[in-house]
């Protein structure tokens, strides 16, 4: 369910963005045809598909401007899996970057908050939180410092 509702985030990203008719449907196809999705498909379930499948979604929302779609499935994705934070800051990185800066020409703070959200969200939680959910008698003291110094 998952990856179909992912698809019909390619889908509808490309349909509103060309004037080809018959281009959001091969982008579709080139979609679900991926080695990614098939071996998703055929293997056990790994939350890092739900994040997956949350950015096309993320991307139309965050375009469009609408900011509270866009920070619900901000928080969706960053709840999947500890690394998805990680992984959300470059999506970021790169949404600044796309359109010679469009976005971050037009809303800096809503971006910038987000990435920091992201970065921090990912320290904390690898540094302090699955640590202690591990039960872990040895913490790396070299990285946890290093997170207070922040």
């Amino acid at each position: 369910a998952a990856i179909l509702w992912g698809g019909m985030g390619v889908y509808k990203y490309t349909s509103e963005r060309t004037d080809l008719p018959y281009l959001p449907h091969v982008i579709l196809v080139f979609f679900y045809s991926l080695w990614g999705i098939f071996a998703a498909l055929s293997f056990d379930f790994h939350t890092n598909i739900l994040a997956a499948m949350i950015v096309p979604w993320f991307i139309y929302y965050l375009e469009k401007g609408n900011k509270k779609t866009t920070i619900i499935l901000f928080v969706l994705a960053l709840l999947t899996k500890e690394n998805i934070s990680f992984w959300f800051a470059f999506i970021l990185i790169g949404m600044a970057f796309k359109n010679r800066f469009q976005l971050l020409k037009t809303m800096p703070v809503f971006l910038i908050v987000l990435f920091g959200v992201s970065v921090s969200y990912f320290l904390i939680v690898v540094g302090y939180v699955m640590p202690y959910l591990a039960n872990a008698t040895y913490v790396d003291t070299y990285f946890c410092s290093k997170i207070t110094e922040l």
